[in-house]
C-alpha cells in the first residue's frame, strides 16, 4: 500500500487560523458560562481581593493566562470586564502558543499537535478554564518545537537560559506535565533523523529538574494525596487492575465522550505498521495505555465528567504527535480537508451539547442569586438536598459564584450564600452577627476585601433556606 505524501501545510494552517480564532471569539460569547463553571469564580475572587495572581498548590505557571484581570484590577475595570478578561486571557493563551509555534517551524506540524492536544478530548474542558494541566500540555509541546529549532545552532548562554527558563514553567503548571514530556522528547529522539543528542539533553535537564524540585522544595498536600492514592490502589486492586471502576467508566464514556481517541489510536497503529515503524508505535502504545491505566488506577472511583476528563488530556496529547507529524501530512490533501471538516463539526456539536449543560448550571446560580435577594436576610445557609445536585456538580463554588454574580449585577449589594451537605456542622454562623464573608473554606473578614469592589455592610448571623427546593 502506497501512501502518498502531499502539500499538508496550508490545511494545517487554514485549520489553525480557523479554530482558534474561533475559540477566542467564543471566550467573549460566552464568558459567563467559562467563569462561573466550577473554580473560576472562586479564582476572580481571589484575584480581586488580594490584588495579585492566586497560585493554587505551587502551579506557578497558571499566572501567564492571568495577567488581563489583573492589569484591569490595578486600573479599576469592572467585575463584569475583569471576568470577560480572565475567559478572554485563557482563549489567547493558546492561541498564542499555536501561532508561536507556527512562526517556530513553519511546517506547522506541531502548531496542529497543539491545536489536535488542545481539542480531541475538548468538551467539559472549555469551559473548566482555569484547569493548569492543559496548560502545561500546550507549553510542553512549545518546549519541544523550541529546541527542534535549537538543533539548527550552536547550544549558547542565552539559548540555555531560555530552555531551563520555559521547562521549569512547564513542571510548574502540573506534576502530570513532566510525564507528557518524557514522552514527547523520546518520541522526538525517535523521529529525528540527525541531532538526537538535543533531546537527550531536554530529557536530562528535564530529569534533573524534576529531581531538584522534589529534594529542594516541599511537596503539595494535593501531590501527595496524588501519589499516595496511587500506591494505596496499587496494592488494593492487585492483580484486577483492568476491572477497576474507573475502567468501566472510561468505556460507559468511551462513545458519548471520547469517541475520537478511537479513530484516533487506529490510525496511528495502521499508519506505524505500513511503514514498519516499530519504534514510534511501541512507544506511542505503551504510552497511552500505560498513562490510561496510571489515571484510572489512581482515582478508582466514579468522578464528575468536567473532573475526569482534565485527567485524560494527556491522552490527547500523545496521540497528537503522532497524528500530525506523520498519520495525516500522509493523506490526500482532499481527504485530510475533507477529515478536518468532519472533525471541527462533531467538536461543535459536542461543545453545543457540553454549553447546554454548564449554561444550565449557571441558570441554577443566577436563580439562587434572585429568590434569595427576595427575603429580608441577607446570609442564607442551604442543605445541599435543597439544591438539583445533578445539575450543580458540587457544592463548594456556589458561595463564591453567588457573591461574584451579585456584586456583578449591584456591586453594593454582596450576598453571601453558603451550601453544606450538613448546615448544623456551622451551627454557629446561625447565632452570631458576622462581619465577615462566610466562605467555604473559611471566613473573611470585611476589612480584607477592597471597597471599591466588595461593599459589604450586612453585619447579621445566617438563617437557614426555608423556601422551595430549586429545580
Amino acid at each position: 500500500m502506497k501512501i502518498i505524501l502531499t502539500d499538508y501545510k496550508s490545511v494545517y494552517r487554514i485549520t489553525i487560523f480557523f479554530c482558534f480564532s474561533l475559540l477566542v471569539l467564543l471566550s467573549i460569547l460566552i464568558w459567563k458560562e467559562r467563569i462561573f463553571f466550577i473554580d473560576p469564580a472562586f479564582h476572580l475572587f481571589l484575584m480581586i481581593k488580594d490584588g495579585t495572581f492566586p497560585i493554587q498548590v505551587q502551579r506557578f505557571g497558571a499566572a501567564l493566562t492571568m495577567f488581563l484581570p489583573i492589569i484591569g484590577i490595578k486600573i479599576g475595570l469592572s467585575t463584569t470586564t475583569l471576568a470577560l478578561l480572565y475567559s478572554l486571557n485563557i482563549g489567547l493563551y493558546y492561541a498564542f502558543l499555536a501561532l508561536l509555534n507556527i512562526k517556530l517551524n513553519p511546517d506547522c506540524k506541531l502548531a496542529f499537535a497543539l491545536f489536535l492536544c488542545y481539542t480531541i478530548l475538548m468538551s467539559f474542558s472549555f469551559f473548566w478554564i482555569q484547569a493548569e494541566l492543559p496548560m502545561g500540555l500546550a507549553l510542553s509541546i512549545t518546549f519541544i518545537n523550541y529546541l527542534d529549532k535549537l538543533k539548527l545552532k550552536a547550544w549558547k548562554a542565552p539559548s540555555i537560559f531560555c530552555t531551563l527558563i520555559i521547562l521549569i514553567t512547564c513542571i510548574y503548571f502540573h506534576p502530570i506535565v513532566s510525564i507528557f514530556l518524557v514522552f514527547l522528547l523520546v518520541f522526538k529522539y525517535l523521529d529525528a533523523t540527525t541531532d538526537k543528542k538535543t533531546f537527550t539533553i531536554g530529557l536530562l535537564l528535564l530529569l534533573s529538574l524534576v529531581i531538584v524540585k522534589k529534594l529542594a522544595f516541599k511537596t503539595t498536600y494535593y501531590d501527595i494525596n496524588w501519589m499516595n492514592d496511587t500506591l494505596a490502589n496499587l496494592k488494593l486492586l492487585y492483580p484486577h487492575y483492568l476491572s477497576n471502576i474507573s475502567n468501566k467508566q472510561f468505556l460507559t464514556n468511551l462513545i458519548p465522550q471520547y469517541i475520537l481517541l478511537i479513530p484516533a489510536i487506529l490510525g496511528i497503529v495502521i499508519y506505524y505498521i505500513i511503514k514498519r515503524s516499530w519504534k514510534k508505535l511501541n512507544w506511542t502504545i505503551f504510552c497511552f495505555f500505560g498513562y490510561l491505566l496510571l489515571v484510572n488506577i489512581t482515582c478508582n472511583k466514579i468522578m464528575p465528567l468536567f473532573h475526569i476528563e482534565s485527567f485524560y488530556l494527556p491522552l490527547a496529547g500523545i496521540l497528537s504527535i503522532p497524528l500530525a507529524l506523520d498519520v495525516l501530512p500522509s493523506l490526500n490533501k482532499k481527504i485530510l480537508i475533507s477529515v478536518m471538516l468532519i472533525f471541527v463539526f462533531y467538536k461543535l456539536i459536542q461543545l453545543n451539547n457540553t454549553y447546554k449543560i454548564v449554561h444550565k448550571r449557571l441558570e441554577i446560580i443566577t436563580n439562587i442569586l434572585h429568590k434569595t435577594n427576595k427575603v429580608e436576610h441577607k446570609k442564607i445557609l442551604f442543605a445541599s438536598s435543597q439544591l438539583p445536585m445533578d445539575s450543580l456538580i458540587i457544592t463548594w463554588p456556589i458561595s463564591y459564584e453567588v457573591l461574584m454574580l451579585s456584586i456583578m449585577e449591584n456591586k453594593q449589594n454582596p450576598r453571601n450564600v453558603l451550601v453544606l451537605d450538613d448546615p448544623h456542622s456551622r451551627d454557629s454562623l446561625l447565632t452570631k452577627p458576622l462581619k465577615e464573608f462566610a466562605g467555604t473554606f473559611k471566613s473573611i473578614p470585611y476589612s480584607k476585601f477592597p471597597i471599591n469592589y466588595f461593599s459589604f455592610k450586612d453585619t447579621s448571623s445566617f438563617v437557614l433556606w426555608s423556601g422551595p427546593s430549586f429545580k
